[in-house]
């Protein structure tokens, strides 16, 4: 039996697929330096540095040059 896969109201997801379960989505991460997100990057642009999808929360490539630092 398979489960339906139903987004929760307080996640924000950036892409849907399937897996052997169903549909799953892939929740949005939080840069903990900065804030910037996979849909709304620093200006200038970023990447993850690394990323825990599970906590939803990373550290982007500009925090990550900075050591952690905002700004």
């Amino acid at each position: 039996m398979t489960k339906s896969f139903r987004p929760s109201k307080k996640v924000t997801y950036i892409a849907f697929g399937m897996s052997g379960d169903g549909l799953v989505g892939i929740p949005v991460a939080t840069c903990r330096g900065c804030g910037c997100r996979d849909d709304r990057a620093c200006p200038g642009g970023c990447s993850w540095a690394s990323v825990d999808r599970t906590k939803r929360t990373g550290t982007c490539s500009r925090c990550s040059k900075k050591g952690g630092r905002r700004g």
